[in-house]
């Protein structure tokens, strides 16, 4: 399950009405952001679920239910893609600094 800034806020109000959902919880899309604030979201003016959105390209109406939970999925969606991304701009990077990368030349150096 993930969610954005939940850990501060639906998750205790859900705990305070019998519901633990603590160890469901496997990414808070806050923190991902929070982290991403010199990369990807270099320039954004606040966290806020909306701005991020908004900053990423995803249109939605804040503060409803559904929409903030259609937009927190959406923006980490996008988070994944800068991930990959960038795994395949460093596997490039890789291959064409190493003229040979793409051999198998184990043959030659076999003794």
């Amino acid at each position: 399950m993930i969610g954005y800034n939940a850990k501060k806020s639906d998750l205790p109000i859900l705990l305070e009405n019998g519901l633990d959902l603590e160890d469901q919880y496997a990414v808070d899309v806050f923190d991902e952001a929070f982290e991403r604030r010199p990369s990807d979201l270099h320039g954004i003016k606040n966290l806020q679920l909306h701005t991020v959105a908004e900053f990423l390209g995803v249109a939605g109406k804040s503060h409803d239910s559904l929409e903030d939970a259609r937009m927190t999925a959406l923006v980490y969606e996008q988070f994944l893609e800068f991930d990959q991304g960038r795994t395949l701009l460093e596997e490039q990077e890789n291959f064409s600094t190493n003229p040979f990368g793409g051999l198998d030349l184990s043959g030659f150096f076999d003794e």
